[in-house]
């Protein structure tokens, strides 16, 4: 389930997998990991995006 939320110029992104039996939690393991690792890189390349574009428009 993936859930958006919006407060005040903050964007809130949640997502969560449902384990049902012991494959599913071996399997997420290692896929957890990568996940975290995958989606931490986008979201600084995310922001470093969003921050050099505000430098060049002079916006907040």
């Amino acid at each position: 389930m993936i859930c958006l939320t919006v407060v005040a110029r903050r964007l809130t992104v949640t997502a969560s997998v449902v384990t049902h039996n012991a494959y599913c939690r071996i399997y997420m393991l290692p896929v957890g990991i990568a996940h975290r690792i995958t989606v931490g890189r986008h979201i600084r390349h995310l922001r470093q995006t969003v921050q050099e574009r505000a430098a060049r428009t002079g916006s907040a």
